[in-house]
């Protein structure tokens, strides 16, 4: 396996949320509870992966960082391509922690 098998994208936006706004309420957060990736299904197969299943995330530009997310595996996304929750935050939490990315 490629150190870094995909192409990430992290434009896209969940109609739930403004930006970075909108994850303390519990209506809104009910639909879209955890950061996911969306990634293909072919390519989930590939990597072993299935809906729900957690994975690191990590870049080649910003070493020794990476986040956690949430698998959503869905046919809308190319399968070379991997899509990253945006500006995703834990509004239960406090501090520098609070902010996943």
């Amino acid at each position: 396996m490629r150190v870094y098998p995909f192409i990430l994208i992290t434009g896209a936006r969940y109609m739930e949320y403004y930006h970075s706004q909108g994850r303390h309420i519990p209506s809104l957060r009910s639909h879209v509870p955890d950061p996911e990736i969306e990634i293909h299904p072919d390519a989930a197969k590939k990597e072993s992966l299935k809906n729900g299943d957690w994975v690191w995330v990590e870049t080649p530009q910003i070493k020794r960082e990476r986040v956690r997310l949430k698998v959503k595996v869905t046919s809308g996304i190319d399968p070379g391509v991997v899509h990253a929750a945006h500006a995703w935050w834990y509004p239960e939490k406090t501090g520098a922690g609070a902010w996943l990315f």
